[in-house]
C-alpha cells in the first residue's frame, strides 16, 4: 500500500509544480498590473486589492518574485514566509521515505493552501499596519446595528451553513463561525491558523491512516512524526520552538514532541 501511495504523491508532485512552473509569470504580470492603483489607495484597499495575487505567488521563493513583492512598499515581512515549491515537496519525499504512517501528498497539499491562505494574509495586514482583530469588531458592529451590505450578510450566513453541513459529516472539522460576532471568528481563524487547517490536516491524516489499516495505528507514534511534518509545513518555524533549552525540559525528544504538536495544533 506504501508503495501505490508513493506512486500516487510522485503523480501528484509532478502535476503540481508543473502547475506552478506554468502559472508563475502570468502571476507576477498580474500583480505588477497591480501596481498603480495600490499606490493610490489606503492600506486597507490595498489588502483587498493585492490579498490573492500574493498568496499565488507565495509558492514561489525566486529573486524575480521577492523583488516584485517587495516593489509593493511596505510589504517588507510578507515575503519572508514564502516558500520553494519544489524544495517543499522535496522535503516531503525524503520525510515519508522514513515515516510509518502514510502520508498522501494530495491531502497534506490542499490543506497546506488553506493555512497558508491564512498566514499570507496575517503577514500582508502586519506589513500594513492593519489590526485584523479591530477590523473584525468594526464589522461586527455594522452587522448587529444592520449596517452591513445583505449581500455580504447573506455571504456569511452561506459560509456558516456550510460549515454546520462540514461538522455534522465531519465531526472533528474546526473552524467555528460565532452566530453574534462572524467577522472576529474570521479574524481569529486567519491570525492562528496552525490551531485551525493544520488542526484539520491533523484529524484527516489520523482518519485515512486508521481507515486504511495498513499498519496499527498509535497516536502518540503519530503525534512525533506529525511534528516532524510541521517542520515542513509550518511557514513559520518558530512556532516550533525547537530549541535546546526548550527540549531540555521534557527530558526526551519523543516527549517534546508530542507535547508539542498537543500544545500548538491540537490545543
Amino acid at each position: 500500500m506504501k508503495e501505490a501511495l508513493q506512486e500516487l504523491n510522485r503523480k501528484f508532485k509532478e502535476q503540481e509544480l508543473q502547475r506552478l512552473a506554468n502559472e508563475r509569470e502570468g502571476l507576477v504580470h498580474e500583480l505588477e498590473n497591480l501596481k498603480e492603483n495600490y499606490l493610490e489607495f489606503n492600506n486597507l484597499q490595498k489588502f483587498v486589492l493585492i490579498v490573492d495575487n500574493v498568496f499565488k505567488l507565495s509558492f514561489y521563493n525566486d529573486h524575480k518574485v521577492i523583488g516584485t513583492i517587495k516593489s509593493f512598499n511596505p510589504l517588507d515581512y510578507t515575503h519572508k514566509v514564502f516558500i520553494c515549491s519544489t524544495d517543499f515537496f522535496q522535503a516531503l519525499d525524503g520525510y515519508q521515505e522514513q515515516a510509518k504512517y502514510l502520508y498522501p501528498y494530495e491531502l497534506i497539499w490542499g490543506f497546506y493552501k488553506l493555512y497558508s491562505s491564512s498566514v499570507i494574509k496575517e503577514k500582508i495586514a502586519f506589513d500594513l499596519d492593519i489590526n485584523l482583530s479591530d477590523v473584525g469588531r468594526k464589522v461586527n458592529r455594522q452587522i448587529n446595528n444592520l449596517n452591513f451590505p445583505p449581500i455580504l450578510k447573506e455571504a456569511i450566513n452561506d459560509l456558516k451553513k456550510l460549515l454546520d453541513q462540514i461538522k455534522k459529516e465531519i465531526p472533528n472539522y474546526k473552524m467555528k463561525i460565532s452566530d453574534k460576532n462572524p467577522a472576529t471568528s474570521v479574524m481569529h481563524i486567519i491570525n492562528y491558523a496552525h490551531k485551525n487547517e493544520l488542526h484539520n490536516l491533523y484529524q484527516f491524516l489520523v482518519d485515512f491512516n486508521i481507515k486504511s489499516e495498513y499498519i496499527d495505528f498509535y497516536e502518540p507514534d503519530f503525534k512525533c512524526e506529525f511534528y516532524d511534518l510541521l517542520e515542513i509545513v509550518l511557514r513559520e518555524k518558530t512556532l516550533l520552538s525547537n530549541y535546546k533549552k526548550v527540549k531540555d525540559d521534557y527530558k526526551t525528544l519523543r516527549r517534546f514532541k508530542i507535547k508539542r504538536v498537543e500544545r500548538l495544533i491540537l490545543s
